[in-house]
C-alpha cells in the first residue's frame, strides 16, 4: 500500500471493518484482487441492514487500488490504462459479492487473469445500494461537501512547531499557561474519556458512539497504534481525543472540548500533543478528521496550514443529505435527558455514519 502513494487513509486498516462489524453487529465482506500472486486492490464494505457501506463511522472508505501496478501487469503502462474509477466499475460492482447477505464475515481473493481483465464491462445498475467514501470521484452519483484537512509533518517536535502560523503557537502557548496540562494513555482512560465525548456531544445536540464501539477498538486495533488523550483543568476532565496511525499516516477521527473551557485553548494543546506523538511514533502525516467546507470547524482546522483533501460519499444510485433537513432536531435533543438519549446511541449509530 505505501508503495502505490494511496495509503493515506486510516480506513485502509484490514482491522476495521471487522471491529466495526462486530461492535454495530454488521456482516462483512473484504476483497483482496491480485494479478501474478501480487496485490493490486484491497476493498471491504459491511452489510449495515438497509446497504452496503464502506466504511462505516470513518473518514473515508476501505478502498486501495495500486494504479500503476494494474497497469504495469496488464499491459497498459504506455497507454491510458486504468484507474481508481474504472476498476471499480469493472471489478468491484460487476462482481457478485455484494448481491447476497452474507451469514457471517467473508475475505475473498480473486486472482485475475488475461480473460477477467478483457471481459471487464461497466457495472450496470444494481438493486443493491453500495456507498463508498473516497477522495476519488467513483459515480456520477455522489456527494461532495466534506473535507479531510491534513497536515505535513516535520521530522522532529522543534521543527514542527516552527513551522506552525504564530497565532496557533502562541494559543498552544497560552493553553500551557492557563494551567492545562494533558494525559495520554489507553483502555484504563476510557471512562474519562467518554464522559468529555458524551457530555460534548450532548452539547452539539446529537447522538454518540456506544461506549462499546471505543471499548473494542481499543482492545482489538492492530498494525498501528491508538491512543486516548485527556486534556485537563485543575484535575478535571475538560477535554478528551482518539489519535490513530496506520503506516506513515496519523489521524484523529473523535474530539471534544467542553464549550465551558473553550476560552482556553484547550483544543490547541490538545492537537499538539497528538501532532508530537505522530512524530514520534514516525508519521509524515497528521488528520485533524473530516469536516464540512467552509464550517467553523473547518476554517479551525485551515488555520493549523492544513491540506484538504475532498471527501466524495460515491453511490450507485443517486444519493441526498438526509441529516441536512434535520439540523432542528439538534435543539431538540439537547433538551433531553442526557441518560435517554445515551439509550439511544446503539440503535442511532447502526442507521446513521
Amino acid at each position: 500500500m505505501q508503495a502505490s502513494g494511496d495509503a493515506d487513509n486510516l480506513s485502509l486498516n484490514p482491522c476495521l471493518p471487522g471491529i466495526t462489524g462486530k461492535a454495530m453487529h454488521w456482516p462483512y465482506i473484504a476483497l483482496l484482487f491480485e494479478i501474478n500472486h501480487k496485490p493490486i486492490a484491497w476493498f471491504a464494505a459491511l452489510r449495515t441492514g438497509k446497504e452496503w457501506f464502506s466504511l462505516p463511522h470513518f473518514n473515508n472508505g476501505a478502498y486501495w487500488f495500486h494504479e500503476k501496478e494494474f497497469n504495469t501487469a496488464t499491459g497498459n503502462g504506455q497507454k491510458e490504462g486504468c484507474n481508481k474509477r474504472s476498476f471499480y466499475n469493472h471489478f468491484i460492482l460487476n462482481g457478485e459479492w455484494f448481491k447476497t447477505i452474507p451469514t457471517e464475515d467473508q475475505l475473498l481473493i480473486i486472482s485475475l487473469d488475461e480473460e477477467d481483465i478483457k471481459k471487464a464491462e461497466h457495472s450496470a445498475a444494481s438493486a443493491t445500494t453500495l456507498k463508498v467514501r473516497d477522495n476519488a470521484i467513483l459515480s456520477d452519483h455522489r456527494l461532495s461537501h466534506k473535507v479531510d484537512s491534513q497536515l505535513e509533518l516535520k521530522n522532529t517536535e522543534e521543527q514542527q512547531l516552527s513551522a506552525l502560523p504564530s497565532a496557533v503557537r502562541r494559543k498552544i502557548n497560552k493553553a500551557t499557561r492557563n494551567g492545562i496540562s494533558t494525559q495520554t494513555g489507553g483502555a484504563e482512560l476510557l471512562s474519562t474519556y467518554y464522559a468529555v465525548y458524551r457530555k460534548k456531544i450532548h452539547e452539539l445536540g446529537s447522538f454518540a458512539l456506544p461506549f462499546g464501539f471505543f471499548e473494542l477498538l481499543l482492545k482489538e486495533y492492530t498494525h498501528g497504534d491508538i491512543r486516548l488523550m485527556i486534556a485537563y483543568d485543575k484535575g478535571k476532565p475538560i477535554g478528551c481525543a482518539v489519535l490513530m496511525t496506520f503506516g506513515r499516516y496519523a489521524e484523529n477521527p473523535w474530539f471534544a472540548t467542553l464549550k465551558s473551557h473553550n476560552q482556553l485553548y484547550v483544543s490547541y494543546l490538545l492537537h499538539w500533543e497528538m501532532i508530537k506523538y505522530a512524530i514520534n511514533a514516525g508519521c509524515s502525516l497528521y488528520s485533524f478528521g473530516y469536516s464540512t467546507i467552509h464550517s467553523g470547524v473547518h476554517h479551525y482546522k485551515q488555520q493549523w496550514g492544513a491540506t484538504d483533501k475532498p471527501i466524495h460519499l460515491n453511490s450507485n444510485h443517486p444519493v441526498s443529505d438526509k441529516l441536512e433537513k434535520k439540523q432542528y432536531l439538534r435543539s431538540i435533543i439537547k433538551r433531553l435527558p442526557m441518560s435517554f438519549t445515551k439509550w439511544l446511541d446503539q440503535y442511532i449509530a447502526q442507521r446513521y455514519y
